[in-house]
């Protein structure tokens, strides 16, 4: 337990640390709030500030980490539904900053669709009986 609460506190400081990345960058170069960049894969979509683009980015992660700690906890101490629920949702996030990539967040028909397949996801696994699945201590 003591190991697992080093590597998530770790984790935990590194994740947060990185969400202040711009600031830093900011700090350094207050030029970079000028610097535009095309980081979308969809090419019509126009440029960025570097800034904000790290911010943004940054601060998905921290939900991708944040998700996948929870999920991870919940299958080692918890159960596994809640595990699976939790992953579901580390998915979630994770193609949130795919979606960022991709094309600025611009289909919100993408966003829709995965929440409402992780959501009935959740609905599915919360209304199932699910007893054997439970971590017996």
């Amino acid at each position: 337990m003591r190991r697992t609460t080093i590597i998530v506190g770790i984790i935990l400081v590194i994740g947060h640390v990185l969400t202040e990345t711009h600031s830093i960058l900011w700090r350094i170069d207050p030029s970079i709030n000028y610097k535009m960049v095309k980081i979308f894969i969809d090419k019509s979509q126009p440029a960025i500030s570097v800034h904000w683009a790290i911010k943004i980015i940054m601060d998905s992660f921290l939900d991708v980490l944040l998700m996948a700690i929870l999920s991870t906890l919940a299958f080692k101490y918890v159960s596994v539904p809640l595990g699976i629920i939790c992953f579901g949702y580390t998915v979630y996030h994770a193609l949130d900053i795919y979606f960022f990539i991709f094309n600025n967040k611009s289909t919100p028909e993408l966003y829709w669709a995965c929440i409402i397949l992780t959501a009935m996801n959740t609905l599915i696994i919360l209304l199932t009986k699910y007893k054997k699945l439970h971590i017996v201590k």
